[in-house]
């Protein structure tokens, strides 16, 4: 669902919570997005970084500019 939002351009903030775990390459993708080319690609601007405990808190809006 959040990655049919992110292709329809209907979110402006991303916020993304990291732990630092490697799942490995069958864990699930964070978002569900059909981008096959570099072309398609969604550039994010970094507005804030935290740590909480051993986590990791990002906050990205999504740029206005060309790739």
């Amino acid at each position: 669902l959040a990655g049919s939002f992110i292709e329809q351009n209907l979110v402006d903030e991303l916020i993304v919570y990291m732990a630092p775990t490697l799942l490995g390459s069958s864990a699930r993708p964070l978002l569900n997005l059909p981008l096959h080319n570099m072309q398609q690609q969604k550039r994010l601007h970094l507005l804030d970084v935290r740590q909480l405990g051993e986590d990791c808190r990002f906050t990205y809006r999504f740029s206005t500019e060309a790739a």
